[in-house]
């Protein structure tokens, strides 16, 4: 069955060269024509032949067979011409003995065990399946298969049918051997990941092996990448031209909303609570302007030290994070060692009224005019008699005054 008829036979055949020289002492690549194809083999010496795919020769030599591969052990080359063109590949999901020293290709593939691939020796074996068949494929160190990185995920591989089976009748050892790097073609890949939260502006990726696929999102765009500005359900489809091949995923996306931080302030100097009404928001940190922090949701903090503080709030989510601020006034501990000297009128008010400091050495008094909350509602640095008409709700309000001989404060009332 796998035996050679006519060996020993002297002849001259004619035919089209395909693949590379696998010998480069000698000669040893494969000619086909319209009826079939055959090995050609030289152990030293090229007859003064530089092979080419798609050259166009005539042989003379003996029909000789060498582990099962039928071949010719050539004495003559006759150059006839270049470019002819080759033959489709034959589809195969087994090799036997037609598919030897025939063009043929198996697709939908994928390496059983990538450790096969050892990139050393003379050539190596690897087994591939397309799910339900194994084929045997071999890369010769004479192809520039040899020196790539083994194949990941699936593929089409192209090649020559090749035979090594020591034992009559020479009914095994089949095998298929890529010519170049370009006889593995990989299958579109259309890997956008598992269902996904993520934030607006935020961006899609097909995962994708072929420099030249296509693309097609259900949005109409025609990029590897897009952005998302909207959740819901997002397809792909990928295309490979040349090998008419396609591959489609979808993914469902939900937006993380944009975090908004806001709070609100309660109590009286010098402690104060604070509630926080972000929305949105995963994590909060607080300043409290003095050097104290915290994490907590709704924090109390009580001031140590008479002043006008800046409470801020950072208000985060995995989208980013927003940032407010407000502001306390703190009257603990300030003396008022002078009150005498400081008059205020009229009082109750609408707002307007006269803070008037008389009697002491001072030019300029740093005025504060605060709520009930300590927050500054008014603040200015003037002389020591201040005509003020300001916007005011109705409550009770404190009036500090800040000099040189000291501090003093008095509380009015806004009608």
């Amino acid at each position: 069955l796998g035996v050679a008829d006519s060996l020993g036979l002297k002849c001259w055949v004619h035919g089209v060269v395909y693949g590379v020289n696998m010998r480069p002492l000698g000669l040893q690549f494969t000619i086909i024509d319209g009826s079939g194809g055959i090995g050609v083999f030289r152990g030293a010496g090229n007859l003064g032949y530089t092979l080419a795919e798609t050259d166009s020769v005539k042989l003379l030599g003996t029909v000789s067979q060498f582990n099962g591969l039928t071949q010719i052990n050539v004495d003559s080359i006759v150059f006839i011409s270049t470019g002819s063109m080759l033959k489709l590949p034959t589809l195969v999901t087994t090799l036997t003995e037609p598919t030897e020293s025939d063009l043929t290709i198996f697709k939908n593939a994928m390496l059983v065990n990538p450790a096969q691939w050892t990139g050393t020796g003379a050539g190596f074996n690897v087994d591939v399946t397309d799910g339900t068949n194994v084929i045997q494929v071999r890369i010769d160190a004479d192809v520039s298969l040899y020196s790539q990185p083994a194949p990941v995920g699936r593929f089409h591989v192209c090649g020559l049918g090749g035979q090594f089976d020591a034992s009559s009748p020479y009914t095994t050892g089949y095998q298929l051997l890529p010519r170049y790097t370009a006889d593995i073609k990989y299958l579109p890949v259309a890997m956008v990941g598992a269902d996904t939260l993520v934030c607006v502006g935020d961006s899609l990726t097909i995962g994708s092996m072929n420099s030249g696929d296509t693309y097609l999102w259900s949005t109409g765009a025609a990029t590897q990448t897009i952005t998302v500005n909207a959740a819901g359900t997002y397809s792909v489809i990928v295309t490979d031209t040349s090998l008419n091949e396609m591959a489609y995923d979808t993914i469902l996306v939900s937006l993380q909303a944009q975090v908004a931080a806001s709070f609100t302030i309660a109590g009286s100097s010098p402690s104060f609570s604070f509630t926080d009404n972000s929305t949105n928001a995963t994590t909060l940190a607080w300043s409290f302007g003095d050097g104290n922090t915290s994490s907590a949701s709704n924090p109390s903090h009580t001031y140590t030290t008479p002043g006008t503080y800046v409470v801020t709030l950072i208000a985060s989510n995995s989208c980013g994070a927003d940032t407010i601020t407000d502001s306390v006034t703190v009257l603990v501990g300030v003396e008022n060692a002078f009150a005498g000297h400081v008059m205020v009128y009229p009082n109750p008010n609408h707002g307007q009224f006269v803070v008037d400091v008389q009697g002491i050495g001072s030019n300029t008094v740093d005025l504060v005019i605060a709520d009930q909350l300590g927050r500054s509602v008014y603040h200015q640095v003037g002389g020591l008699r201040q005509a003020l008409q300001l916007d005011l709700a109705p409550g009770l309000y404190i009036v500090r005054v800040a000099t040189a001989e000291g501090n003093a404060w008095s509380r009015i009332i806004v009608e």
